[in-house]
C-alpha cells in the first residue's frame, strides 16, 4: 500500500512538472502582447519593435521627431546621461528634410524662476542647431505649451499637458506635421464598404478605397518579405507613402527589421506602366495614438540615468553653483511625451507629431511582362511616410482599425 502511494505522488509530481514546462512553451509563444524582440543598435526599429510589442492595436510613431527631440535633449546633457543619449543615438542620423511641405518645429520652454541662470551655450545650441524658439514662462498651467503645440501640429494635437507640476524647469519639443495630396486622388464614388481583418482575426466592415494605376511613379513591391505599393503624393512634396502586407504575421516581420530594410525597403520594386497594371484596395485611417509607455521604452533602450533624480546630469543647462543659488536639486526628466494623429482618406494625407521632454527639480520629487496585379489591403498592414531623398521616416504605423464603413463617402 505505501509502495502504491508512492507510485501515486510520483506520478502527480511528474504531470504537474510536465504541465508547467507545456505552460511555459506555449504561454511564451501565443502571447502577443509580449513578443520576443531582437534589438538592434539603431533606434529606428528599436523604437518600432519595442512600440509594437506595447501595442497591437493602430500605432503611429515618428521616429524622425523622437531622434531630434532626443539630440535637443542631449544639448543640456552631461556625464553619464550624456553617454547614455549618445549610446541611444549611436548610428542614427538625422537626414536634411528641407521640405517646405513638412512643418517642422522645436523650442524650449523655461521657467521665469531660473531664466537668469540657465546656460547660455544651452539656449544658444537650441536657437542655432534647431533653429528652435525659446519661451519663458510662469508655467503655472500648461497654456503656453499646449498653445504651441496646437499650433505647430496643424491643430492636429489639441494639447500634450493636463497640468503642470510646481518644480517645473524646462521643456524640451519637436513638432512635425504634414497636409499633401495625393498625386492621383481616389474618386469618392468608389469608396465602399469591405470587410477587413484584424491582428485577433476579428472582421469588420471599413470604409475602403479604390484606385488603379499605369503609371511610372507607382511602385509594386514584392519580394520574400512583403507585398505592397508606392504612392507618390503631389509632385512639389517630394514625399511618399508605403503601404504593405508582411508575408510573416506583423509581430515577426516587425521584430526581424533593421534600419537596412527600413531604407531599402523599394529597392526591387516595379514601376506600373503600360506592362504592369496595379490596382489598390486601402482603408481611409483617421486615429490619434499617445505613446504612452514612451518613457519605459526609452529606459529599456538604456536611457536610464536622465529619468533618475539622483543620477542625472543636466548641468549644461543650469550648473552646480546657480542650482545651489537659486535653491534647486538635481534636474532630471519626468516626462517624456510622444503623440501622432493621422488622417489618411481620397485627397491625401495630413499627419502630425509631437515630442516633449519636461525637466523637473528632484527635490520636489523585374523583366517586363505584362500583368495585372491586385493589392488589396484588407487585413493589418504596416506603412510608412518618408521623404524620397533623404528617406527619412517621418511617420512609421501599423493600421489595425481602419475607419469601420458608415453608409458615406467623402462626397456624401
Amino acid at each position: 500500500m505505501k509502495k502504491k502511494l508512492i507510485y501515486i505522488l510520483l506520478i502527480i509530481v511528474l504531470l504537474i512538472i510536465g504541465g508547467l514546462l507545456v505552460y511555459k512553451k506555449f504561454a511564451k509563444k501565443d502571447n502577443p502582447m509580449k513578443p520576443e524582440v531582437a534589438l538592434t543598435g539603431e533606434l529606428t526599429p528599436n523604437i518600432i519593435k519595442l512600440t509594437n510589442r506595447y501595442y497591437q492595436d493602430n500605432f503611429l510613431i515618428s521616429p524622425y521627431s523622437i531622434k531630434v527631440a532626443l539630440n535637443m535633449l542631449k544639448e543640456g546633457a552631461d556625464g553619464n546621461t550624456l553617454a547614455e543619449i549618445e549610446q541611444l543615438l549611436d548610428k542614427s542620423t538625422i537626414g536634411n528634410v528641407n521640405n517646405p511641405n513638412i512643418k517642422i518645429a522645436n523650442a524650449v520652454f523655461i521657467s521665469n524662476e531660473v531664466k537668469d541662470v540657465v546656460e547660455k551655450s544651452f539656449v544658444n545650441a537650441i536657437r542655432k542647431k534647431y533653429n528652435g524658439e525659446v519661451l519663458y514662462d510662469d508655467f503655472k498651467t500648461p497654456e503656453v505649451i499646449n498653445n504651441w503645440v496646437n499650433e505647430h501640429t496643424d491643430k492636429m494635437i489639441p494639447k500634450i499637458l493636463d497640468s503642470m507640476d510646481p518644480n517645473f524647469i524646462a521643456g524640451i519639443a519637436n513638432a512635425v506635421a504634414i497636409d499633401v495630396k495625393w498625386a492621383y486622388e481616389f474618386e469618392c464614388h468608389s469608396t465602399m464598404s469591405a470587410p477587413f481583418t484584424q491582428r485577433d482575426n476579428t472582421i469588420i466592415d471599413v470604409e475602403m478605397m479604390h484606385n488603379s494605376y499605369e503609371r511610372e511613379d507607382v511602385k509594386y513591391i514584392d519580394n520574400d518579405k512583403i507585398t505592397g505599393i508606392v504612392l507618390p503624393y503631389a509632385s512639389d512634396t517630394n514625399l511618399e507613402f508605403i503601404g504593405f502586407l508582411p508575408k510573416s504575421d506583423v509581430n515577426s516581420f516587425i521584430n526581424s527589421l533593421t534600419i537596412d530594410e527600413l531604407v531599402n525597403i523599394d529597392k526591387e520594386a516595379i514601376s506600373a506602366g503600360e506592362d504592369l497594371h496595379i490596382n489598390l484596395s486601402m482603408p481611409r485611417l483617421k486615429y490619434d495614438f499617445d505613446l504612452d509607455q514612451f518613457k519605459n521604452i526609452l529606459i529599456e533602450l538604456g536611457m536610464k540615468d536622465a529619468f533618475n533624480g539622483i543620477n542625472a546630469n543636466f548641468l549644461k543647462i543650469i550648473n552646480m553653483e546657480n542650482r545651489i543659488k537659486k535653491g534647486r536639486g538635481n534636474i532630471y526628466v519626468d516626462e517624456a511625451i510622444h503623440k501622432t494623429a493621422i488622417d489618411l482618406n481620397e485627397n491625401g494625407t495630413k499627419a502630425a507629431a509631437v515630442t516633449y521632454f519636461g525637466l523637473k527639480d528632484a527635490t520636489a520629487a523585374a523583366p517586363k511582362t505584362f500583368k495585372t496585379v491586385n493589392i488589396n489591403l484588407n487585413k493589418t498592414f504596416v506603412y510608412m511616410i518618408r521623404e524620397k531623398t533623404t528617406k527619412e521616416i517621418l511617420f512609421f504605423g501599423v493600421a489595425n482599425t481602419p475607419n469601420e464603413w458608415n453608409g458615406t463617402t467623402c462626397s456624401s
